[in-house]
């Protein structure tokens, strides 16, 4: 199915199964299990969780990248946060909407 998508279009699709395969400045693909998707205000966030071990990412953990979109070129991006405030926020979002579905 993800053959002819990019990953924003297959973090978004809804019948997407899939993982969504990542790569790095060096052209190094990383394989990741999409966990969920979190809207933050005006901003979209996805939290992945590597599909096999990756240095400084505990099994259990989830990194949450921004879906941006360039105003000038209109192509959507993910960008990997640092920002510990805005990981708290995404993580605590995700943690409500979890025990809501309880």
């Amino acid at each position: 199915m993800s053959d002819n998508m990019s990953p924003i279009e297959q973090l978004l699709s809804e019948d997407n199964t899939d993982n969504i395969v990542l790569y790095d400045e060096n052209g190094t693909p990383t394989e990741f299990v999409q966990v969920a998707i979190i809207p933050v205000g005006n901003k979209t966030y996805a939290i992945l969780s590597p599909a096999t071990p990756m240095e400084g990412v505990e099994e259990d953990e989830g990194l949450v990248f921004s879906i941006d979109i360039d105003e000038r070129s209109g192509d959507a991006a993910l960008n990997l946060i640092d920002d510990s405030d805005v990981i708290d926020k995404v993580f605590d979002l995700y943690i409500e909407l979890l025990t809501e579905g309880e």
